[in-house]
């Protein structure tokens, strides 16, 4: 009987000792776990606040002065030349004339150019491209009528349904141009 006690007193002390040691794995793995998942939300937030802080730095209204402009076709020596447009809105879109006129000696017959329309601050309110395969004579003026889609989501687009138009600078920007004698011009 002494040994029956003594298996007893033995397993008695070491089934609960292995079960502690089982518990006491289970929480040192967890506490593990827990740290590691800490150090990850804090190397989150310290990636969350450089974010923000390049955001802040980029943020348009930190900015001293608005980006340049494109440079406009009388700068950059272009022979096409804005005389003069119009234009009126009327259900979403707006129709636009521009009087272009070719002061080169020899004819356009393709055209990559865009006019852009400036508020009396020069921010820009409205874009449009030139048709490109509209021909213009040496020395002659044109008259190109089109309708151009205005963006009802952009307060500039139609912010300038509502300017007069001594309040609005219209600025020709011609990047290439194509003569009758397949030379080119790039502006």
């Amino acid at each position: 009987m002494p040994d029956d006690s003594a298996q007893f007193f033995v397993r008695s002390l070491f089934v609960p000792m292995k079960r502690c040691v089982s518990i006491f794995y289970v929480f040192l793995a967890l506490c593990a776990s827990v740290c590691g998942q800490q150090r990850s939300v804090e190397e989150r937030l310290s990636d969350v606040e450089k974010r923000v802080s390049a955001l802040e730095k980029a943020s348009p209204l930190s900015l001293a002065k608005p980006p340049p402009s494109p440079t406009p076709a009388a700068q950059t020596k272009s022979p096409l030349e804005l005389v003069s447009w119009s234009g009126e809105y009327s259900q979403h879109f707006y129709t636009i004339t521009l009087n272009l006129k070719n002061n080169a000696d020899k004819d356009i017959k393709l055209i990559d150019a865009s006019v852009y329309f400036y508020d009396l601050q020069e921010n820009q309110v409205f874009g449009i491209k030139v048709n490109p395969e509209r021909s213009i004579p040496a020395g002659q003026v044109i008259a190109e009528k089109g309708d151009y889609s205005v963006n009802e989501s952009s307060a500039e687009q139609v912010r300038m349904a509502q300017m007069k138009k001594e309040d609005i600078k219209a600025t020709l920007v011609v990047q290439k141009l194509v003569f009758v004698d397949n030379s080119t011009g790039e502006y």
